[in-house]
């Protein structure tokens, strides 16, 4: 989602995005999805699951933290066998 009122710089600037999927109403900041998103600044990075569907900042903590625990579970199975993990 893109804050840009000018489609010229917006197709600019998205074309060089990591990402394939972007979108812009040209109404700026006062554009519906940045009330519906309560988007205040930008860049503004928003994670969707597979679903669509919005992650939140709780659930998005709790994957890291899961995956953080598992790494070192891992690390600690690692070091007490010797073994090669890559991450």
């Amino acid at each position: 989602m893109s804050a840009d009122t000018d489609e010229q710089v917006f197709k600019k600037s998205s074309s060089k995005f990591m990402w394939k999927d972007s979108y812009c109403d040209f109404q700026g900041i006062n554009g519906v999805n940045f009330k519906n998103y309560s988007v205040s600044a930008t860049p503004t990075l928003l994670l969707l699951d597979n679903k669509g569907d919005l992650i939140s900042e709780k659930q998005l903590r709790n994957l890291f933290y899961n995956k953080n625990q598992l790494l070192s579970e891992i690390q600690l199975i690692d070091n007490k066998n010797s073994l090669t993990v890559q991450k």
